[in-house]
């Protein structure tokens, strides 16, 4: 019985693998815009909005924070931006949606900070209202970020976008357009990105067992809620554990990392959920799980999970 409640647990490896872009009906013509000349190319900001109407939504200030992080983490900057860039970066990009048939153009001066002198480095990021192949409402953006796939390496966990090189001055080539989707839930706004949330996903109970939840699709499509993925989450793991006696070393360290990551995951969602001072406390557990993080798609995932919480609690505070 103890053999086969661990190959339970063992299901949380099951959907390791790579991501795909997320499916919408986009056009992949070519944007065209005029460059924007900034006095000072050592600026991630100001940042330059052209005119739109908007579409008067917004969004709690936790999902908002937590999306930022995400697009961040997937630009490969999280860690050398500062709090008040930090605040910039959700105010600008993640607050305040176009109405439908309307364009939102953000321009970001320098993303890259190049050192070249004669290199257009300007990022745009065009956000646009669609519905995707669902029929759900939701934000694309598109923007000339060049991203690249890194498919011959180890435990491949999708796309990385490049922001110091490639960009091209005043076009988007169709096939180099990078697709984000902001996805939204009554107040909650939901970021799926390049790489994320292949390579940062929480876990998820489903009937296959536990595993990355690398779509958050149940939530997205609402068929479950936030505080039900934890409650799942948090009953069928303390249950495999409570029930399964390790038979050797290799076994005793699946489930200390299972525990481990379980931990960061109901962080992650406690965050989402508004729940500051339990966010915390499940980072917390989380740490004291004294174990070594395996160098596969997992460990990577709990890794760059635990490195955005660690910037949301302790960099931007409550």
């Amino acid at each position: 019985m103890k053999k086969v409640v661990f190959m339970f647990i063992l299901g949380i490896l099951i959907f390791g693998g790579c991501i795909s872009i997320p499916s919408s009906k986009v056009n992949t013509h070519r944007r065209v815009f005029e460059s924007v000349i900034i006095a000072d190319n050592s600026l991630t900001a100001p940042f330059v909005v052209r005119e739109y109407i908007n579409d008067s939504s917004s969004y709690s200030k936790e999902t908002v924070y937590f999306s930022t992080a995400l697009f961040l983490s997937d630009l490969g900057i999280l860690n050398e931006i500062t709090k008040e860039q930090f605040e910039n970066y959700a105010a600008v990009v993640f607050s305040e949606f176009p109405r439908e048939n309307q364009v939102k153009e953000i321009i970001i001066p320098n993303l890259s900070r190049s050192i070249k002198e004669d290199s257009e480095k300007n990022a745009h990021l065009f956000i646009t209202k669609q519905k995707n192949n669902e029929g759900r409402v939701h934000y694309l953006v598109e923007s000339n970020i060049p991203i690249a796939g890194v498919n011959n390496m180890p435990y491949y966990d999708g796309y990385v976008m490049k922001i110091d090189s490639g960009f091209w001055k005043n076009h988007i080539p169709a096939s180099w357009t990078s697709i984000m989707n902001l996805h939204f839930i009554g107040n909650n706004l939901f970021y799926r990105g390049i790489a994320y949330p292949s390579k940062s996903a929480p876990l998820i109970i489903t009937d296959r067992g536990i595993g990355s939840d690398t779509r958050m699709n149940a939530v997205i499509s609402g068929e479950s809620t936030i505080a039900e993925t934890k409650d799942k989450l948090k009953e069928t793991v303390e249950t495999a554990i409570k029930n399964t006696v390790p038979e050797n070393q290799s076994q005793l360290h699946s489930m200390r990392f299972l525990e481990k990551t379980t931990n960061i995951s109901l962080s992650a969602y406690s965050y989402i959920e508004g729940n500051f001072n339990e966010a915390k406390k499940y980072y917390s557990l989380s740490e004291e799980v004294n174990v070594d993080i395996p160098d596969s798609a997992m460990g990577r995932r709990y890794g760059e999970l635990k490195n955005i919480m660690n910037y949301l609690l302790n960099i931007m505070g409550g």
